[in-house]
């Protein structure tokens, strides 16, 4: 039997970084992502805070969310894998 996927964000197997007040996307993970949606949040979150450590972000004015078809459409040239 083949292996299930864990949740929503590895069925998408892609992520990216949005903003609470205006669920704009901010940020694309670059990796394929894989794990239970917690594992994925926290590799996801780590990425983009330590990519701006050097600005104020605010941690909680961001969240962690699937991209939809046409941010995904549009991001693939930021993808590594």
């Amino acid at each position: 039997m083949g292996s299930k996927l864990s949740g929503k964000f590895e069925a998408a197997g892609r992520a990216g970084v949005r903003d609470k007040e205006n669920d704009k996307l901010v940020a694309v993970y670059p990796y394929k992502v894989w794990g239970t949606d917690q594992e994925i949040k926290k590799k996801v979150k780590d990425w983009f805070y330590e990519r701006n450590s050097d600005k104020c972000i605010d941690v909680e004015n961001y969240y962690v969310d699937v991209l939809n078809p046409v941010e995904l459409k549009n991001a693939k040239e930021k993808f590594i894998d």
